[in-house]
Formats: C-alpha cells, sequence, structure tokens
C-alpha cells in the first residue's frame, strides 16, 4: 500500500499538457473570418500602381464594384485614378503628329553593308519605284477616255496618240531598271560586292526622282492637304492674320484645308447651337473668315470636327480650368457623358470626355451643330 500512491502523481500532471496547445492554437483562427471586406476598400483607395504585399491581394482577381448612377464630377476626377491602365502612356506615339521620314543617306564606296541597313534601302526603292508608278499613271490619266461600255483591252490616248510615248518610254524603261536592281540588290549584299550594290541603288534612286512625272493633264485635282489646327487659328487672332497663314499656304501647293472648327466642345465660331464659344477666340469669326479666303485662292475648305470628343484636359489647361472642368456640354448637359463600366468619366488613355453615342438628345446636338456648319 506504500508503493501504489507513487504512479499517481505522474498521471494527474501530464492530463494538463495537452490543454496548452488546444487554447493556445485557437486564437489564431480568430482573424479569419473577414477576407473581403479589407480587400475591396483597399483596392478602391490606392492612387497609383504599386507593389502589393501577397497578405493583401487575393490569388483571384476581383472586379471592382460598378457605379450604376455618375458620382459627383470633381470627387470622380480626384480619385479615379485606378492602377488598369495609365493615363497617357510614355510610348504612346500620336499618327496625327507624325510625318514621313527622310531618305537614307548613302555614299557610294566599299564599305558594308549591314543587314537591317540593307533592308532599309531595298524597302526605300520599293516606295519610291511606287509612287513613281502612281504619279505616272495620274499624270496621264486625263488622256485616258473613261467609257466603261467599251470593251477594249488597250489604253490609248484621248487625242489618238498612244500611251507608249517618248516619255512614257522611258519611264516604262526606268521602272524595269528599277525592278531589276530591286531583285538583284539582296544578292549583290550577300556577295559582298558593297561597290556594286551601293552604285546601282543611288544610280536608280537619282533617276527615278529625277524623272519622276510631274507633267500631264490629270482627271482630278491631287489633294495637297493640311489640317489647320485650333492653335494656329488662336494666334492669327483676326482675318488679316489668317489671310497671312493662308498665303503661306497657297504659296506651298496647298488646295485642301482642315479647318478645326470644333476642338474640346468649344466652336471657333459664335454658335446658336453649342453651349459657348471658344473663349480663346474673341471679336471675329474664324470659320466665315476661313471660308472667304480659301475661295479667293482657289482651295477647298472642309470643317473640322471632333464629334463625340467634348472636353480634354490639355485644353483646360489653356484656359485655366480646373482639372475637375469636362467640358462646357457636359456642363450644361451632364446626363449627356459616356461613362465606362468604371464609373469614369474620361478615357484612361487620352484624357478625353465624350457624349454618349446611344444618347438620343446627344445626336440630335450634334445634327444640328453639324447642320448650322454646313
Amino acid at each position: 500500500t506504500a508503493n501504489r500512491p507513487a504512479p499517481i502523481a505522474p498521471t494527474t500532471a501530464t492530463r494538463p499538457a495537452p490543454l496548452a496547445p488546444t487554447t493556445a492554437t485557437r486564437p489564431a483562427s480568430a482573424p479569419l473570418p473577414q477576407p473581403t471586406t479589407p480587400r475591396v476598400q483597399l483596392r478602391a483607395t490606392i492612387p497609383s500602381p504599386r507593389p502589393v504585399t501577397p497578405v493583401i491581394v487575393p490569388q483571384t482577381p476581383v472586379s471592382p464594384p460598378r457605379s450604376t448612377t455618375p458620382p459627383p464630377a470633381p470627387s470622380v476626377t480626384a480619385t479615379r485614378t485606378l492602377p488598369r491602365t495609365p493615363a497617357v502612356p510614355s510610348s504612346f506615339i500620336d499618327p496625327s503628329e507624325q510625318i514621313a521620314p527622310a531618305g537614307l543617306e548613302v555614299q557610294p564606296g566599299n564599305q558594308p553593308i549591314e543587314e537591317l541597313t540593307a533592308i532599309a534601302m531595298r524597302q526605300e526603292l520599293i516606295d519610291l519605284l511606287g509612287r513613281f508608278e502612281n504619279a505616272l499613271i495620274a499624270s496621264n490619266s486625263g488622256n485616258i477616255p473613261i467609257n466603261l461600255q467599251v470593251a477594249s483591252t488597250q489604253l490609248t490616248a484621248g487625242t489618238g496618240g498612244s500611251l507608249a510615248s517618248a516619255n512614257f518610254k522611258k519611264s516604262d524603261q526606268i521602272i524595269t531598271k528599277a525592278r531589276e536592281v530591286i531583285k538583284n540588290f539582296p544578292e549583290l549584299v550577300a556577295q559582298q560586292n558593297w561597290t556594286e550594290a551601293r552604285h546601282q541603288w543611288l544610280e536608280i534612286r537619282q533617276q527615278l526622282w529625277q524623272n519622276y512625272p510631274t507633267e500631264g493633264e490629270r482627271l482630278g485635282a491631287e489633294i495637297r492637304a493640311v489640317w489647320l489646327d485650333r492653335g494656329t487659328i488662336v494666334k492669327a487672332r483676326s482675318e488679316a492674320g489668317l489671310a497671312q497663314v493662308f498665303d503661306r499656304l497657297a504659296a506651298a501647293g496647298i488646295n485642301t484645308v482642315y479647318f478645326e472648327t470644333i476642338n474640346a466642345g468649344y466652336p471657333i465660331y459664335p454658335s446658336r447651337v453649342a453651349p459657348a464659344q471658344n473663349p480663346l477666340i474673341q471679336g471675329w469669326n474664324p470659320l466665315e473668315a476661313a471660308v472667304k479666303l480659301a475661295h479667293q485662292r482657289g482651295m477647298e475648305l472642309h470643317a473640322w470636327i471632333w464629334v463625340f470628343a467634348v472636353g480634354n484636359d490639355r485644353h483646360n489647361q489653356l484656359l485655366g480650368q480646373p482639372s475637375s472642368f469636362l467640358s462646357p456640354v457636359i456642363q450644361a448637359h451632364p446626363d449627356w457623358i459616356n461613362i465606362n463600366n468604371y464609373g469614369e468619366l474620361r478615357n484612361t488613355r487620352d484624357r478625353k470626355v465624350y457624349l454618349d453615342p446611344a444618347n438620343r438628345e446627344a445626336r440630335a446636338y450634334l445634327m444640328r451643330l453639324i447642320n448650322e456648319i454646313t
């Protein structure tokens, strides 16, 4: 009986041991029932695209809530900078600001021609030959009778002479030679015959330019156009200043002018339809003046209109408007604005404000505006 109490002591000492881990593991699972609220809230308040720790970002993408009613303009403009797409990427290229590249500078000699240079040289000849052929056809178009009812496979001049005139024969010879050079050029480069490759390339390019068709009767006038933008119109300040611009265009051979008539929702003329004329133009009607000046110089004038785009950040800066200002049209008719699926009022790429093309009142407004111009 004296030895039996000894095993009882370890039994009572070992039972509480499993209780400690049991009570210690339960608090760790306490914060689990809140997975969604912090994530959505954090996603909506991130001001710019930044790396987010894996603890917060869910493994599957969560779409942001879509707005069913347009929020107030100032608050949306200030906070809707979500990291889905950059406002204006640094690599963005506006085609309207581009010009044709200059011709390659190639010197005669035996210098090696790199592979990429050879490709560019050959492509320049191909492009120049295409322009030469098109100009040749256009220069003789006035001598070709247009009669679709006449079944004839021969193109003959309206004056009774064949198109194979002396000038046409010379042009045909140049075209044939140019095609041969284009065909043989890669082989000369592959043979490292740099001298001959450069010589043939320079010679045929010179012949194409020296014999480029510039005369002859054309069926229709060649369009030599220019986009006359709002900035140039504003700088003219008056009809006399605009006349100087048209004089320079006429001297350069321009026969067609695309005249920027509506930009950022503002017409350049005093309109009875639009809410306001461009504030940078006061005291004169540039559109009326441009029509007169163009006709005096034998030019065509076309109204260049930004149709659905009625506001942009750049124009706001020029006018000293706050960044929250959307457009004079939207200011007068807030329900005409086009809102994307994320409730944004501005296009995230070009930062422009657009009319909703599905809105019948907005479309009717545009039709009245265009009818007023025409």
